[in-house]
């Protein structure tokens, strides 16, 4: 159709950096650069959208980002598909600032990790294993602060590190992992897809080896039914 006729004309064009906000009440996308692209083009305050032109967008969320500026973020997104003629098939990735994915990284020329900068927090797919220490009883026991983690579905099973987090990174449409070191919460929020609770469930074990859980112990709790322990870990 004519949509895809427009697209495959945008082929020749280059991967871009926008700015998203509603702060009109209308959603406006602000271009702010286009490739080479820098780690400093990103502000913790705000959300962006990252158009690879070939490989779809990407919406990068940041840290101090509000609840509802993380919530509509992806409705952001289809905004933005539209008003640009592409074609509803176009893939959309949420990224979360500290869980960027590899493949989101390489389109900034000089994209260095938070545990690289001095930070505290490493960001990335797969997070190193903590620090242990052997017991006398011969298991190994960490000592670490509880850690969250951000669960998606794209081709493949994706989860990231969501760094120093609060209570607003529980967002309605997700699936999120709880390390607390004791046990594992597998939050599943009341807008989450079907497939990924599906995935999360019977993947489980998959899931424990990723995060490198030293622990068998998982309980799954649906948004709203969260018990006093869970809740214990975020601030209010």
């Amino acid at each position: 159709g004519g949509d895809d006729q427009e697209f495959e004309n945008k082929q020749d064009a280059t991967v871009t950096l926008y700015k998203i906000s509603d702060s009109t009440g209308k959603v406006v996308s602000e271009k702010i650069s286009e490739k080479p692209l820098t780690q400093k083009m990103l502000n913790s305050d705000d959300s962006f959208i990252l158009d690879t032109v070939t490989s779809g967008i990407f919406v990068w969320v940041g840290k101090r980002s509000t609840t509802q500026e993380k919530v509509d973020a992806l409705k952001k997104a289809q905004v933005f598909l539209s008003s640009n003629n592409y074609p509803a098939w176009t893939s959309i990735t949420r990224v979360i600032e500290g869980g960027e994915p590899p493949v989101f990284k390489n389109y900034f020329s000089d994209w260095r990790d938070a545990a690289l900068l001095g930070g505290l927090n490493k960001g990335g797919n797969s997070p190193s294993p903590s620090p242990t220490t052997r017991t006398r009883t011969g298991r190994d026991v960490r000592h670490i602060e509880p850690r969250l983690y951000w669960l998606s579905i794209e081709n493949k099973l994706n989860i990231s590190n969501v760094p120093a987090y609060s209570q607003e990174d529980l967002i309605d449409d997700d699936v999120m992992i709880l390390d607390t070191d004791q046990i594992v919460y597998i939050w599943i929020g009341t807008d989450a897809s079907a497939r990924e609770e599906q995935v999360v469930q019977n993947h489980t074990k998959d899931v424990l080896d990723y995060i490198h859980a030293m622990i068998d112990s998982v309980s799954f709790i649906k948004q709203g039914d969260e018990p006093e322990d869970f809740k214990s870990y975020f601030n209010s």
